[in-house]
């Protein structure tokens, strides 16, 4: 405000001093036109000029005012509608994002009349409409945001995303379509995670293993903090694929590839337990023995549980007893002591070397969660120490007691004895993982005569305590 009325201030005495000096001026200026001559002083004239000067000037503003009119209203006009049309989208996306699906078509409907065709309008009203279940018109939006150069990449993911929900339920054309859909996309931006993932998932359903590892590559890249655990499954399904290759290879004769295969799923997953058995007879087959033992070694240590230690027993040169020797050497030095020692016992039982059993078993932690297995080979040890009502009271406690840790198929449940890439009951690849089921029924202490009538009970001290033990990381 101060600085306005400094400006004024200055202009008018400016032209105050004009004024008064185009005042003092004595000369006069002679007009003479068509015959006429008129004289006047020429401070007049000065002024005359000016003022005819600035008359022009708000005339021709005036005229131009009058001739813009029409098309400042309408101008004003579009841009009350195009307000009017953002809004509606704005409307439109959050009710899509809160699930109100209905007022989002709507919403849709209104964008596309007041701003005409956009690419926000049409990707309003293809989430709409496929949100809505109307599938034949978000088809019909898709392919307008597929045929346009800029919007072709996230129409052909709409449309991929659209079959996928029909491809899921078994019908093959949608299947098919979307397969199309994602290799478009894959084309457009070579380097998009969501295309990837649906190729990768065709290619395994296929049995296309590399292309299927191409695109995990490509899944295993996918930026964002978000996407932390996307590239870690992404990064699973690469090693267990990566193993079945060197496997493949291996049975091709083809050690030199299958070892670089076993070396870089290794190398991804230092703890996976099929890579350590299909390395460790490798080398074994290969006739690197020594190397096929330190291999076993560091996988029962990394990794104890029956795979690891059958590994042990195809390539080390020892007896039964002296095999459990080695075993409980490693044992001690391994981070999942317990897993080690119960596998010992399990193994030591099934030779039928009763006091090493019972002995792995005394190594179990006061923290160590009774399993099945452990109450098994309770039983076992009893039965083959002539002990029959123990060994009865044992098999009754591995039926309460939770299963101990086992391969299972995240696909159809299956508990295979033995990891495979391929489910051998429902033929997915890729869905076997380690697994020990949660505690539903804690087990009893041997020590107890009977069930405990109050469930509040304490078990026999001589039991450890129940806890929940992860299973190893080496094979999730």
């Amino acid at each position: 405000m101060i600085l306005r009325l400094s400006v004024f201030l200055i202009i008018a005495i400016f032209v105050s001093f004009a004024a008064s000096w185009l005042a003092q001026q004595q000369g006069t200026t002679t007009i003479t036109w068509l015959g006429y001559q008129m004289e006047v002083m020429t401070s007049y004239a000065v002024v005359a000029i000016g003022a005819l000067a600035v008359m022009a000037i708000f005339v021709d503003r005036v005229i131009r005012a009058l001739v813009a009119w029409p098309r400042l209203f309408s101008q004003g006009w579009q841009q009350r509608r195009r307000q009017k049309g953002e809004t509606a989208l704005s409307l439109g996306f959050v009710a899509l994002a809160a699930g109100d699906h209905l007022t989002a078509s709507r919403q849709a409907k209104r964008a596309e009349k007041l701003c005409d065709q956009t690419i926000l309008t049409d990707l309003l009203a293809a989430q709409a409409a496929h949100a809505k279940g109307d599938v034949k018109a978000a088809k019909s939006y898709f392919e307008k945001l597929a045929n346009g150069k800029e919007t072709a990449y996230f129409g052909e993911l709409g449309l991929m995303r659209l079959y996928q929900t029909a491809a899921n339920q078994g019908d093959e054309t949608a299947r098919l379509a979307m397969t199309e859909a994602a290799q478009n996309a894959f084309a457009l931006m070579p380097h998009s995670a969501e295309a990837a993932k649906i190729m990768m998932q065709q290619a395994l359903q296929d049995g296309a293993w590399d292309e299927a590892r191409e695109a995990l590559r490509i899944c295993m890249n996918h930026g964002g903090a978000e996407a932390a655990q996307y590239r870690t499954d992404a990064q699973d399904l690469y090693v267990k694929l990566t193993t079945h290759l060197a496997t493949e290879a291996h049975e091709a004769a083809a050690v030199k590839q299958a070892r670089s295969l076993l070396d870089e799923a290794l190398g991804l997953a230092p703890d996976f337990v099929p890579a350590f058995l299909a390395k460790g007879q490798l080398l074994y087959d290969a006739g690197d023995k020594k190397g096929a033992r330190r291999l076993a070694d560091i996988a029962f240590r990394r990794a104890p549980q029956k795979d690891t230690l059958a590994l042990q027993q195809g390539v080390q040169d020892f007896n039964d007893g002296q095999l459990i020797s080695h075993l409980m050497k490693l044992a001690a030095k391994s981070n999942l002591k317990d897993e080690a020692y119960e596998a010992i016992a399990i193994y030591a039982v099934e030779v039928g070397i009763w006091a090493s059993a019972s002995q792995a078993l005394s190594h179990l932690s006061p923290l160590y969660q009774p399993t099945n297995s452990y109450f098994m080979v309770q039983a076992a040890i009893a039965e083959g120490t002539e002990k029959p009502d123990e060994a009865a009271q044992a098999m009754t406690q591995a039926a309460r007691a939770p299963r101990a840790a086992h391969w299972h198929c995240a696909s159809c449940g299956y508990a295979p004895h033995d990891y495979a890439f391929l489910c051998k009951a429902c033929g997915t690849a890729a869905s076997h993982s380690w697994q020990r089921p949660k505690v539903t029924v804690p087990p009893v202490s041997m020590a107890d005569e009977g069930e405990l009538e109050d469930k509040n009970q304490t078990p026999d001290a001589q039991t450890p305590p129940i806890i929940q033990s992860a299973a190893p990381a080496s094979s999730s």
